[in-house]
């Protein structure tokens, strides 16, 4: 089978084409989120506390901003509260490490629905 030139020409223009429409979206996510506020302050802790289950969906970064979309149980009125910690890092380690928790207080009301949420997280007192 023979080498077709203008067939490879049109491959690689699809392929071309097809990332930088790629990251043309990334780049109007990213600048669609530094718009936005954050809604919950990182806290250095020593222990986690207790929490409700939870279902992450999806997790990005940007600069000392995390954004964490979620699912849960949440109580029917709409007043849980999410607070997120982080323990003291690991410098035994390199780079070093920290864990980190969301942690979701239910309202105490009985009645439950599945909630989907984003929070916009501060996490610069979580730095290094």
């Amino acid at each position: 089978m023979k080498n077709n030139p203008i067939l490879h020409s049109i491959l690689i223009l699809f392929i071309i084409s097809s990332c930088s429409s790629n990251k043309n979206m990334n780049a109007a996510l990213l600048t669609s989120k530094k718009m936005e506020k954050p809604t919950l302050m990182g806290q250095l802790t020593e222990t986690f506390p207790p929490s409700a289950n939870y279902k992450i969906n999806d997790v990005s970064m940007d600069g000392n901003y995390l954004y964490l979309s979620f699912e849960y149980q949440a109580s029917c009125n709409g007043k849980d509260k999410f607070e997120f910690y982080g323990t003291l890092s690991d410098a035994s380690v390199y780079p070093p490490k920290r864990n980190v928790k969301l942690v979701i207080i239910p309202n105490g009301d009985t009645c439950r629905s599945l909630e989907y949420s984003t929070q916009i997280i501060n996490v610069s007192e979580l730095c290094y």
